[in-house]
């Protein structure tokens, strides 16, 4: 089963991140500001967790939504 991660990290090494994310040939490797993600199973996860010195830590995106304020969560 394929899922989306995203892997926060310090602003700046975002370019670092992706590149040691596509060295451990993970899939749809992409980077914003203070994150990066990635498609993967739970061994790429578990890969990502143990080989990257760069991350803070992996997570699963669960999804995205779009707030005003903290009653629209």
């Amino acid at each position: 089963m394929n899922y989306e991660f995203v892997v926060p990290c310090n602003f700046g090494v975002e370019t670092f991140l992706a590149y040691e994310l596509r060295r451990l040939k993970t899939d749809n490797v992409r980077s914003e500001d203070g994150r990066v993600f990635f498609s993967g199973s739970e061994l790429d996860m578990a890969r990502a967790n143990i080989c990257i010195a760069t991350r803070e830590r992996v997570l699963i995106h669960a999804g995205e939504t779009e707030a005003q304020s903290c009653d629209m969560l």
